[in-house]
């Protein structure tokens, strides 16, 4: 009777776990469904006209017009009836309200209509392993995979007599205003998973890195932050060394995030340890974010978010700053 009191107990506990694993795991997964419907569904400013947008302006009534209008440099645009009037800065029914309220001191008994024709004002940027980089025009409902097909695709190479993609998507990221944006690139482009399919809107920088590129970075609290090659092996202390070491005031645990940007592999070592020789050298792989906190007592999450910051911005100026020397070459 006792043994069988024993088993019970046993299964039933063994089920409470799994129970609490499962509802775990299932309020994670909630989470971040919801993060990504937020971004998708987080209510976009009214549009504001800029220069270069094209409009087309109708008037109805018993004197009839119609023209199409591009918004100068100077934010403006000019019809025979209202003469030069400011556009820039303004939403569609502003700019209707005011040319209805100057056209009506001559013809009192019209309508007017105001249609957006493009955005040209609206654009985002798109870099990386892509076949036609670049910035580009954000005309309408742009979503990540409909801006990578107009760019041409992912670039792709040989590799032992097949044709493979170039890209990384465990380190591609999107950018807006800033910041990184959830998306995990992997699950959207090889999974299928459409709901990081996201919209672009104006100013975003998407990056798609190369996955040819055998790369260490060095973040944070060290001397000189930088892009390590990764050429036949590469330790911890090796890159911290190569980096100039760490900062005086710094935190002797270094973070190490390996893998994807969305969900990567967390580890921490004591660099003190390590020059002791209290704990072995650590063999970094080619992609890992090597990052120096300035204060050990944070929370590992949130260093890992710093980190990931960090990184994405130094990708982003190092892409901005290669653009900017391709186009002075070519010119």
């Amino acid at each position: 009777m006792k043994i069988l009191f024993i088993i019970m107990f046993i299964l039933t506990s063994s089920i409470s776990a799994n129970e609490a694993t499962t509802g775990l795991e299932t309020t994670q997964a909630s989470k971040e469904n919801n993060e990504v419907k937020a971004l998708n569904e987080k209510p976009v400013k009214e549009y504001l006209l800029g220069n270069g947008d094209v409009i087309k302006v109708s008037i109805y009534g018993i004197f009839r017009a119609e023209r199409t209008l591009i918004i100068n440099s100077h934010g403006y645009i000019s019809f025979l009836l209202t003469g030069p009037v400011k556009a820039s800065g303004k939403s569609i029914n502003s700019l209707r309200e005011e040319i209805e309220l100057i056209i009506r001191k001559k013809r009192k008994h019209i309508i007017i209509s105001v249609v957006p024709i493009s955005f040209n004002s609206q654009s985002y940027t798109i870099g990386g392993q892509i076949k036609f980089p670049g910035k580009k025009v954000l005309n309408g409902n742009v979503s990540i995979l409909q801006a990578i097909a107009d760019a041409g695709g992912f670039k792709s190479g040989e590799f032992r007599n097949s044709t493979v993609d170039l890209a990384d998507l465990q380190h591609a990221f999107l950018m807006r205003e800033g910041k990184q944006l959830e998306v995990d690139f992997t699950a959207l482009v090889l999974e299928g998973k459409t709901k990081y399919d996201i919209k672009l809107r104006n100013g975003d920088y998407l990056h798609i890195p190369s996955a040819l590129s055998k790369k260490v970075y060095t973040l944070g609290e060290v001397n000189y932050p930088r892009q390590i090659m990764y050429l036949n092996r590469l330790t911890l202390l090796q890159a911290i060394t190569e980096s100039r070491g760490i900062k005086e005031y710094a935190s002797p645990n270094v973070v190490i995030i390996r893998g994807s940007l969305s969900n990567p592999e967390k580890l921490i070592f004591n660099m003190n340890d390590i020059l002791h020789g209290k704990t072995a050298d650590v063999l970094l792989k080619p992609g890992d974010i090597v990052f120096v906190p300035e204060d050990s007592s944070a929370d590992l999450q949130r260093l890992v978010k710093v980190a990931i910051r960090a990184f994405v911005q130094t990708v982003a100026s190092s892409a901005a700053a290669n653009a900017i020397d391709d186009n002075y070459q070519n010119n």
